[in-house]
């Protein structure tokens, strides 16, 4: 069966399935009204529930109102208000290709794959093959908040953790009902989504579904465009099956089988890539003495990439396919399991263990020569992780953690023959790999008074080299890069304070400096040009690179109607030492700008209408390890209008790029610059039932 057909029989199924829930959702019910919702707790720092006050690194939680108030369309554009948080580029996931999407926190990381862990309700989305993230898969709409822990996130979670957590978690069914809604902009931007939920007695079902397309834009700057130059458009489409189950006795089950696809365009005819992903994942949470809290999760999944690379020519009117990624097979698996309760006088354990295993390789063709070229192999990552909080006094609470994880690599390999001749060719298989890593970290968190709040944390983390990076080349333009099978974890080292200040309920400041030493950090760096007019590099470890900063966050409300917001990162960054190339030491990381943040205001114009208006600005960047392609600082200008008719009705503006600012997001080769995403207007309706 074909994509198409695929998606026909999707869209089939799926308006089937929202009809029979959507009638069960208008059936009556005598269940009692859902709770007015509690305080937010916070579960991705230690793997149990905290109150953000007893968090001892820096935190960002923004929840529905945020996500309400925002125009982006994707995550990662939503997300890019949190103070240090950003992509390998500066392009967004709605143009990007996927492997471009990884990101990091506080400036770590120098590639195109994430130093930060995503997670969906307690399961990683982080791509088992490359790393990056496939923003597309979260739809904003239906998610409660989202929490952003920056640093010290191994101690509890492991691999990818290394720069911090990214939580989202999908609104609880707590009623029988639903939504629709449609958006629609320019530049061919539309999406339609919906999702039915019921509820009956201890159980409960709901079926989201989304559809977005969009045409795009011309990422080429429009004096060195050329006749192959199209817009950059992206189409995905996704669906989702949900069950609940809460027991009188309290425990708790959450079941989720999704599937996604998603097909783009790069930016010239023969440029494009493919994906499609089937995944499961559950959590249950239960209390096996009535004492301690037990929560097992589960997931899996099977993706299937592909994409297609080209060499064009330098007055880019004609471009030829250099590489045919025809498939990416991945497959992951894995499940953890945790144990909280109370022990002694004051003290709180958590204790857990985890599992992932990764098996995945890519095939493709080199079109000059013509080879069949495979690359690939299996990870396993198991884990065992200790936190205990201890009240020294009822304002002071002293957090310790340690994590012991296994990093096993085997049965990597690459190959090449001639396309058309199966019997011949070579083939390298790489030793296996066993290390044990171990991220330990101490925190202190105290309230000096009502108002004044300090916290300190020291701590260590890892991320092991991915599949993608030890075994397989790739090339964007003219510029290759090599892999390396030898790469080592990267290791860091962190260190930091916060200061938070809430005078009164119109007031609140965040303030957080840190210190990260990065060992072994993995970069593209630069070998030398190539004979492509391009620039040949390789993974590799860089032997110790440094990023110190400052964060903030503050909020204030003069009148109830009104409140002007601040969140702001300076981020030193350097590479401290290269042996291999002491040319490199002293130049600032690739990707990482000095200053980036935003600042807003939110206003109620009426009782039924909101206004969110922001700046959001970067500072300049280098696009190399060498320093030499420099990508000039920006900003752009957000809108967000809300209005709600009656019960049922909401209607939504948004603006992104109010002033249609064209600022670089890349350079290709020694000068071809490629530009973020200008001027996108949509105008959005959601009915609720």
């Amino acid at each position: 069966m074909n994509l198409p057909e695929k998606r026909g029989v999707l869209h089939r199924c799926s308006c089937a399935v929202f009809f029979l829930l959507s009638a069960w959702s208008r059936a009556e019910s005598d269940d009692p009204p859902p709770a007015p919702p509690m305080a937010p707790l916070v579960v991705t720092a230690s793997r149990h529930a905290q109150t953000p006050e007893d968090v001892p690194v820096g935190l960002t939680v923004l929840d529905s109102t945020d996500i309400q108030a925002s125009p982006a369309l994707t995550a990662d554009d939503f997300l890019r208000q949190v103070p240090g948080f950003s992509l390998f580029r500066r392009t967004g996931s709605l143009t990007a290709n996927p492997t471009a999407q990884g990101f990091t926190l506080r400036g770590i990381g120098p590639s195109g794959t994430s130093r930060g862990l995503v997670l969906y309700d307690g399961a990683p989305l982080n791509d088992a093959f490359g790393g990056w993230v496939a923003w597309s898969k979260i739809d904003l709409q239906n998610a409660e908040r989202i929490e952003v822990v920056r640093g010290g996130g191994s101690t509890a979670w492991g691999h990818a953790a290394l720069s911090g957590v990214v939580q989202i978690l999908p609104a609880p069914i707590d009623h029988t009902g639903g939504n629709v809604s449609m958006r629609a902009g320019n530049r061919g931007t539309l999406e339609t989504r919906g999702r039915t939920q019921a509820q009956q007695g201890n159980w409960a079902a709901a079926v989201e579904g989304r559809a977005f397309r969009t045409d795009g834009y011309v990422r080429i700057r429009g004096d060195r465009r050329g006749e192959i130059d199209t817009p950059a458009d992206s189409r995905h489409e996704s669906l989702s099956a949900l069950l609940e189950h809460r027991s009188p006795e309290g425990a708790f089950f959450r079941g989720r089988l999704s599937y996604f696809t998603e097909r783009r365009n790069n930016g010239t005819p023969l440029t494009a890539n493919d994906t499609e992903s089937w995944r499961w994942q559950h959590r249950y949470r239960f209390e096996p003495d009535g004492d301690g809290i037990t929560t097992w999760t589960g997931f899996a999944e099977s993706s299937r990439y592909a994409s297609t690379f080209s060499s064009v020519s330098e007055d880019r009117s004609s471009e030829q396919l250099v590489l045919d990624q025809f498939r990416v097979p991945a497959i992951t698996v894995g499940s953890g399991l945790t144990h909280e309760r109370a022990w002694g006088t004051d003290q709180r354990a958590t204790l857990g263990t985890d599992v992932r295993w990764i098996r995945g390789e890519t095939r493709e063709r080199v079109i000059i020569p013509d080879l069949l070229r495979k690359a690939g192999g299996e990870q396993v990552f198991a884990g065992f992780f200790a936190e205990n909080n201890s009240h020294l006094t009822a304002q002071t609470t002293l957090i310790s953690g340690l994590r012991a994880d296994l990093w096993h690599n085997r049965d990597g390999f690459l190959s090449t023959r001639p396309f058309e001749r199966p019997g011949s060719g070579s083939r390298e298989d790489f030793e296996d790999r066993t290390e044990w890593l171990f991220s330990p970290r101490l925190g202190l968190v105290t309230a000096v008074n009502p108002t004044n709040r300090l916290r300190g944390s020291v701590y260590q983390g890892f991320r092991a080299p991915t599949l993608n990076e030890l075994y397989r080349p790739f090339q964007v333009g003219a510029d290759r890069t090599f892999a390396n099978e030898n790469l080592d974890p990267e290791k860091l080292t962190g260190a930091e304070i916060g200061w938070t200040w809430t005078p009164n309920e119109s007031v609140s400041s965040d303030l957080t400096l840190f210190w990260n030493e990065i060992q072994d950090a993995v970069a593209n760096v630069t070998l030398e040009a190539n004979p492509l007019g391009g620039e040949d590099r390789q993974r590799q470890n860089l032997d110790r690179t440094r990023v110190r900063g400052i964060e903030w966050e503050g909020r204030y409300r003069p009148v109830a109607p009104l409140e002007f917001f601040s969140r702001h990162a300076i981020l030193d960054s350097e590479i401290r030492r290269v042996p291999r190339q002491p040319e490199l030491e002293g130049n600032r990381i690739a990707q990482v700008p000095r200053h980036q943040g935003t600042v807003g205001l939110r206003a109620e114009v009426t009782e039924r209408a909101r206004l969110t208006a922001q700046i959001r600005y970067e500072s300049a960047r280098y696009e190399n390890d060498t320093n030499t392609r420099r990508l000039a600082g920006f900003y752009v200008v957000d809108l967000h209008y809300r209005h709600t008719l009656g019960e049922t009705l909401q209607l939504r503006a948004g603006v992104e790029n109010l002033l249609d600012r064209r600022y670089a997001d890349g350079i290709i080769g020694d000068d071809l610059t490629t530009l973020g995403h200008p001027r996108l207007i949509t105008l959005a309706a959601t009915l609720s039932f």
